[in-house]
């Protein structure tokens, strides 16, 4: 069963972006912009929607995992998907968060908007800490992660041979 806190959902609004829980409603427009932008989001997250079914079933499924909550990241003056926030429980006061922005959105603080009102959301339901998972070999990331209050946990390497890489954990309290 959900935990209460990822039953407490409901739409973000800030000034250049809408958090919209998911929902099947935008499948067309979530499957299109991860066909557009799944050669760059592939490299940090761990999904491959090969037909609008698979890309059907992550949402339909999304509803009924206990652990995660998702949302669309929606342009607030066009109503336009560029992106999503993903968040998985992974302990009972910690939130794992993955936000991923179309590359043609990136560089007007979109993506900064809707993490600010991702932990906003965190807080608001009784979540203490957030982890975030990355890439060992992605400086500029782990640079971002530590100017913004993240302490490295451990690291673990992934995979075997030419498809292993290093992944850092990080968290901070919010």
């Amino acid at each position: 069963m959900k935990s209460e806190k990822l039953l407490r959902v409901y739409p973000l609004s800030g000034d250049k972006v809408v958090l919209e829980p998911f929902s099947l409603g935008r499948l067309n427009e979530f499957y299109s912009l991860y066909q557009k932008a799944k050669s760059s989001w592939e490299k940090f997250i761990v999904l491959h929607f090969d037909s609008i079914v698979a890309t059907a079933q992550f949402i339909a499924q999304q509803f009924t995992n206990d652990n995660f909550v998702g949302y669309f990241i929606v342009e607030k003056t066009t109503s336009k998907l560029i992106g999503f926030v993903l968040g998985d429980e992974i302990a009972a006061e910690t939130l794992a968060k993955t936000i991923a922005i179309a590359s043609e959105f990136e560089g007007r603080g979109y993506a900064y908007e809707a993490r600010t009102l991702f932990e906003q959301w965190m807080k608001s339901v009784g979540y203490k800490n957030l982890a975030v998972f990355c890439d060992a070999e992605n400086e500029h990331n782990i640079k971002l992660l530590e100017r913004d209050g993240y302490h490295l946990v451990s690291k673990e390497k992934l995979g075997v041979g030419v498809h292993s890489m290093v992944m850092c954990y990080y968290i901070k309290p919010l």
